[in-house]
């Protein structure tokens, strides 16, 4: 079944199913043929190319700093200092000997309590 719009322009017509399919039959997708040397298709790449060229102001990006400078600006971190850093546990049977998670918990769970979730 074919409708057109309101006013019957033939432009703007499109497909309306008449049933609704089988849900085990396989869905095919329209077919789109590309071709790029058709007249709508060199439009669209003509419009595209003309609106980005009236979009570019030659304005250099702001924000961007050079790399040196930003390594100069930086604290060098030790790499001795990151081997000390704390571990988290890797499961709950570490993570429920370790007091701090055990405050954790205890928190989580009463927050959850306290929601009712």
């Amino acid at each position: 079944l074919v409708n057109t719009d309101i006013n019957g322009d033939d432009d703007n017509t499109y497909q309306e199913l008449d049933t609704i399919p089988d849900p085990v039959s396989p869905i095919k997708p329209p077919t789109y043929t590309y071709n790029p040397h058709s007249d709508e298709e060199v439009e669209a790449t003509i419009s595209s190319i003309e609106n980005s060229v009236k979009g570019f102001d030659h304005v250099p990006v702001r924000g961007f700093k050079k790399l040196t400078d930003i390594y100069q600006n930086t604290q060098e971190v030790e790499t001795n200092t990151l081997l000390l850093t704390e571990e988290e546990p890797r499961n709950y049977k570490e993570a429920s000997t370790d007091k701090k998670w055990i405050k954790a918990i205890e928190i989580e769970l009463d927050s959850i309590n306290k929601n009712n979730t």
